[in-house]
């Protein structure tokens, strides 16, 4: 029984080997486990490298298109700010943006009441009559104040001289089918008022401020701003003049058209005088200036009518109670005299919309019919006669005067202009001498010849 057990626990311990060598050969024939969790993390590295890719792949294109927004908002502005200040000037620009309260380049009714409330606020008022009141503080006596009488007169533009014959040569012809942008400039035939009475006194505008003043130094009567700031052409209506020679010469201008604008958009803009001759009582003043006209109306785009200049001479007694000749005119001594800028729809024109040309004006002139005398002429026996009712009779007096002996330090009327010309324009100091002149001064002072050809000219608006 001994050798029965012995064999049985034999048995049990081989059995139990044998076991233990299956499980050790199964354990080593399978594959070794990794822990979950390490391959779980293996597995995610790629997935979230991705995202990561993603992520900042999606922020860096929000922020190119934040970016492109912002430069394309800021080109849009740009755009905006460039066309109202086509539109408005720098100063209508600048008051624009104090009512723009969200900055988005329009007026919306909330920001325009605001506005609406300061064009009918007591400050703008009171500052309107000041101004009228500058204008208008001196009295007149129409009984005894001396009355000068004006007569103005123009022949129309050339059609025909104008560019515009080179896009159709029938331009300037009777038959020919204007567009509605020239519809004031066609209409334009005569001068609005023919005659016109102003007082002496008003005159009195063109006398230098200096009582020295010296003959042959010219001065300003309204002056030319230091940087001149192009004002905006879109505009129908002039400004109120300001002054008393911005009154007297919107009163002469206005006799040609009814919307003259006595200061221009652009350089040269002002008026200036030199005293020409003089004596014990008379001063003769040659004087000139620079303005233009708006012809067309509303619906129709504005159009832009500017002379060459505007030039004349005044006598005039040294207290300003008489004036013994006045004389007004566009000078007409050479080919092209006027230039003209107008808005248009036309898909052909210039980015700003304007086209421009220039033409020949023959003639536009104001000038004195006779020496200024008062209404009411007083006889040496108490009576008197009344010229108002003569007037009415188609009749008047013609008041004699001697004959003005001047001062021999007079100047010629062509110095005089040249004075004129040097005070608007500075590089006019240098000589420009005529083709043939230029050879003969460069022969005398061994010089070389700079030549410049221009269609129109640089000292004026003619250009």
């Amino acid at each position: 029984m001994l050798r029965n057990r012995k064999s049985r626990i034999k048995e049990n311990v081989k059995r139990e080997e044998k076991v233990t060598a299956n499980d050790e050969k199964q354990q080593a024939d399978k594959p070794t486990e990794v822990p979950h969790s390490i391959s779980e993390n293996k597995k995610k590295e790629p997935n979230d490298k991705c995202l990561t890719f993603v992520v900042v792949f999606a922020a860096a294109v929000i922020a190119i298109a934040l970016g492109l927004q912002v430069y394309v908002y800021s080109i849009i502005q740009e755009n905006a700010k460039n066309a109202a200040v086509r539109q408005l000037g720098q100063h209508g620009l600048k008051l624009f943006k104090e009512y723009d309260i969200n900055k988005d380049m329009q007026i919306d009714p909330k920001e325009f009441r605001q506005l609406y409330d300061f064009i009918l606020s007591e400050d703008i008022l009171k500052a309107s009559h000041e101004v009228e009141e500058e204008i208008t503080k001196e009295i007149f006596d129409p009984s005894t104040d001396e009355i000068v009488q004006l007569k103005a007169d123009m022949i129309p533009l050339v059609l025909s001289s104008m560019s515009q014959t080179n896009k159709n040569p029938a331009f300037g012809t009777p038959l020919f089918h204007y567009s509605k942008d020239f519809s004031g400039l066609v209409a334009w035939k005569s001068v609005k008022t023919e005659q016109k009475d102003l007082y002496a006194k008003e005159f009195k505008a063109f006398l230098p401020n200096n009582s020295s003043q010296l003959v042959g130094e010219p001065y300003w009567l309204i002056q030319r701003p230091n940087n001149p700031e192009e004002l905006t052409s879109n505009r129908y209506r002039y400004p109120i003049p300001k002054t008393k020679i911005e009154k007297l010469l919107h009163n002469l201008l206005v006799m040609f058209h009814p919307r003259p604008f006595v200061t221009m958009r652009f350089s040269p803009q002002g008026a200036a005088a030199v005293i020409r001759a003089q004596n014990q009582v008379y001063l003769e003043i040659v004087f000139r200036f620079h303005s233009e006209f708006q012809l067309n109306e509303p619906p129709y785009l504005p159009y832009w009518f500017t002379p060459a200049q505007f030039t004349g001479r005044l006598i005039i007694a040294r207290d300003g109670t008489h004036v013994r000749g006045f004389q007004l005119y566009v000078p007409n001594n050479k080919k092209l005299n006027v230039d003209m800028e107008w808005e248009t729809n036309d898909p052909n024109a210039p980015e700003n919309n304007m086209e421009v040309d220039i033409g020949f004006l023959p003639l536009m002139t104001i000038n004195q019919t006779q020496p200024s005398s008062p209404m009411i002429l007083n006889n040496d026996d108490g009576t008197s006669i009344d010229r108002r009712e003569l007037i009415k009779q188609g009749k008047d007096i013609v008041v004699e005067f001697d004959e003005i002996q001047w001062k021999d330090d007079a100047i010629t009327t062509q110095y005089a202009h040249g004075q004129l010309e040097k005070l608007f324009f500075p590089f006019k100091k240098v000589d420009y001498l005529p083709f043939n002149e230029a050879f003969k001064r460069a022969s005398v002072e061994n010089k070389l010849i700079h030549q410049v050809v221009l269609w129109g000219a640089l000292d004026d608006q003619s250009c």
